[in-house]
């Protein structure tokens, strides 16, 4: 990809990057003013390389408007069909996190199916940075993971291009083709992968520039076309640095960050130690082209304000003496009120000092109160976090003590099935020996023994001692070949090469061995070859067998970790339905409240509620009780500030307490109950009976303004209790309870306006 905007623009404006390309004139023209070298003209040599000077920037100037023009139209072809392929993907996998989010509950089958980009997997050290703090879409990291891992080249046919992306989507299963527009998808691929060859005969193109459009598509997708194409086009986002001294952060990035999307699309540390001096000399050109930037202006700006300056500061000075002198009028009034003043205040400061010395002492005391509970609230924690850290110490060790102990027992017994396979095997090959069968191929490797020359072994033996016996007889035999002096001298002519039985230490000379001895050497090495074949085949055993057991160990892993957190999921989803966040009335301060046991009260959420918090659900929004420092009730708004010393128009009060705002309803009666009430009243019907009714036969009720139950316009004025406390404005009350004679007797209603705080 062509980085168009480096050629232009690093070195200030044209005015300034003009080089003199001819020699420097004479010292005696140089000291000549205007005058005398508007008599004098130029040089013809000096016009030519003027004119010479302009024709090259001509041509530069329509060679960078060329390229800028192919990059504009090559990524004018590639936008459409990458934006294409970027929506049609991300609203797939989007609608399939959503349906699996609200999926009630999984079939054991679908345990051990779940998919790998979910599974939490060790981080190698030597890849790069995890690419989830680049991108917005999860799927990103699933495709540019797969690109990496499954292909070997960057370079990719359209077949292995669909292959990847299928594998990393998951959309060759049965599940996947009915949930995700699988056609949209191979179409959108088709299309991207046209539009991003270099020549319309090649059949392969390469991943990291699709990678890299699809990163930054996501990374900047608020700004949509106009931010990738100064990405594609410039590669020159303005620094943080530089755009703080200019004053325009609104294309500003940082230089960690603009350094981490280039080499995004690097598939090892090799590509990316190859892309770093690039990257190196790009942040360090962008930088050096924003401070020459500010540096020219700055010059300007200093230049224009330095004559603004001086006089500034002369009328500043002017201005500064009579300030001064109208200063020391008013310091002398100043001192005559001070004087007056101290008098006045000396006689305060006294009871001053007593009081402070008391507050002294209550500050001292509260002092030495907060460093002790600090000190047991941290010693508490400490203990808490030392007692995590040992146990999942003890648990390490215990795994990892139990799978050495396994694979130990293991290998040994494998090493005593290799001893028995080996005992077996030999038997069986001497009983075969004495066949018939047995015969050709007895006597040929006794033939092969007995016409190997005595002096070619001699010579391998020298020239490899280490290996050449292995190539004469197989290793593990019990014949081996060995050299050995016959009479003591060691010398190369009289050096000899013998067969020597490791078990019986019977020994032949090489050169003097005879047909029957080769055929006791030949059963030997039979022997070998049907043992080590045996061998072979139990190794083979041996490798799948430990392989099963490192994929039963690792499925059990994952469904141990996928367990683990769908029960967290449970967990949380019982804590959102079991806690309630409400404003405390004394302090103001967010509690958590447990429906299930109402005398708790936390000041900190649950733990397992993790990330969740946001979701526990909110007593009220709006209007909220509070108690003063006295104990005096009052109610405020949350989100204006606002107080009233009585509960606001409209809002309907607790039925049981009369203060607190109703945020529960009972079906049956019609009554109305705030969160403490309700709590209250369902966890005494726990513990006088089991048979307690489910949260079916209650309703939830927001905190705003009721509405009348009648007409469904107008706001509630009253509320009846014989009525199953239903709300109404005053027209639908009158017309209820004034038509009917048996609405006559009911109870006095209550008021939802003008009322006082008990």
């Amino acid at each position: 990809m062509p980085f168009a905007a480096l050629s232009s623009g690093v070195d200030g404006p044209a005015s300034f990057r003009q080089r003199r390309l001819s020699s420097p004139r004479s010292p005696l023209l140089q000291k000549l003013n205007d005058d005398r070298n508007v008599r004098h003209p130029r040089r013809i040599k000096d016009r030519r390389e003027e004119a010479v000077t302009r024709q090259n920037e001509q041509r530069v100037r329509s060679e960078l408007q060329n390229q800028q023009q192919q990059c504009r139209e090559r990524f004018l072809g590639r936008w459409h069909h990458v934006r294409q392929l970027y929506a049609v993907v991300s609203e797939a996998m989007t609608a399939r996190s959503e349906a699996m989010t609200t999926r009630p509950k999984l079939s054991p089958s679908a345990v051990g199916t779940t998919p790998t980009s979910t599974l939490a997997k060790p981080t190698d050290p030597s890849t790069p940075a995890p690419l989830h703090n680049l991108t917005a879409m999860a799927w990103l990291v699933d495709v540019a993971r797969e690109f990496r891992q499954g292909l070997a080249s960057h370079q990719v046919t359209m077949a292995q291009m669909e292959v990847a992306i299928g594998s990393a989507l998951h959309l060759k299963g049965p599940s996947a083709r009915s949930a995700l527009p699988i056609a949209q998808i191979e179409s959108s691929l088709r299309h991207v992968f046209q539009a991003f060859q270099h020549h319309p005969d090649s059949c392969t193109i390469d991943y990291r520039e699709i990678l890299s459009a699809l990163f930054v598509l996501d990374r900047w997708r608020e700004g949509e076309k106009k931010m990738v194409a100064r990405w594609f086009h410039e590669f020159a986002f303005p620094l943080a640095e530089n755009s703080t001294a200019i004053g325009d952060m609104k294309m500003a990035v940082r230089g960690p960050d603009l350094q981490r999307m280039l080499l995004t699309a690097c598939g090892d540390e090799t590509e990316e130690a190859k892309m770093q001096p690039f990257v190196k000399e790009l942040l360090a050109v962008m930088a050096q082209r924003g401070r020459s930037y500010i540096a020219e202006r700055t010059f300007w700006d200093y230049s224009v304000l330095r004559s603004c300056l001086e006089t500034w500061l002369s009328f500043k000075r002017r201005q500064d003496e009579a300030a001064a002198a109208d200063i020391r009028g008013r310091l002398l009034q100043q001192d005559l009120l001070l004087f007056q003043q101290i008098e006045t205040e000396r006689s305060l400061m006294e009871v001053e000092d007593k009081l402070s010395a008391v507050v002294d002492a209550r500050i001292r005391q509260t002092d030495e109160m907060g460093p002790k509970r600090s000190f047991f609230t941290a010693t508490e924690r400490v203990h808490a976090n030392r007692k995590m850290q040992k146990q999942k110490e003890e648990r390490i060790q215990y795994k990892t003590s139990h799978e050495r102990a396994a694979e130990s027992e293991a290998k040994q017994a494998w090493a005593a099935i290799a001893e028995q396979v080996a005992a077996e095997v030999r038997t069986a090959t001497l009983t075969w020996l004495k066949t018939t069968d047995a015969k050709d191929q007895l006597n040929g490797e006794a033939t092969r023994i007995f016409e190997t020359d005595a002096k070619w072994i001699r010579n391998e033996l020298d020239r490899d001692p280490e290996n050449a016996p292995f190539r004469i007889l197989p290793r593990g035999c019990r014949w081996q070949v060995f050299l050995e002096a016959p009479h003591g001298t060691v010398t190369r002519r009289q050096t000899k090469a013998f067969y020597l039985n490791t078990m019986t230490y019977e020994k032949y000379w090489c050169d003097e061995v005879v047909i029957e001895e080769c055929e006791g050497i030949a059963r030997e090495v039979i022997v070998q070859w049907r043992i080590d074949d045996a061998l072979a085949r139990l190794n083979e055993k041996e490798a799948e067998w430990a392989l099963h057991r490192r994929q039963n160990i690792a499925a059990t892993r994952i469904q141990m970790l996928y367990r683990c957190r769908q029960a967290r999921a449970v967990c949380r989803r019982i804590i959102r339905n079991t806690f309630v966040k409400r404003i405390d009335p004394s302090s103001g301060q967010i509690v958590y409240f447990n429906l299930a046991q109402p005398q708790e009260i936390r000041r900190r959420p649950p733990k397992l509620i993790g990330s969740d918090e946001s979701l526990i659900p909110v007593e009220s929004s709006t209007w909220v009780y509070r108690q003063d420092s006295n104990g005096s009730g009052y109610y405020e708004r949350i989100d204006t500030g606002e107080r009233l010393a009585g509960p606001p128009d409209h809002y309907i009060l607790c039925t049981r307490c009369s203060v607190h705002f109703v945020t529960r309803r009972k079906l049956s009666s019609g009554a109305r109950y705030c969160i403490g009430c309700y709590s209250s009243f369902r966890y005494a019907a726990r513990r006088e009976t089991t048979n307690v009714e489910d949260d079916s036969g209650w309703t939830k009720m927001p905190v705003q303004p009721a509405n009348c139950m009648v007409c469904r316009n107008a706001a509630a004025h009253f509320v009846c209790a014989d009525c199953k406390y239903d709300a109404t404005c005053t027209r639908c009350f009158n017309a209820v309870h004034g038509r009917l004679a048996k609405n006559k007797t009911h109870s006095p209603s209550i008021s939802l306006i003008n009322r006082t705080s008990e």
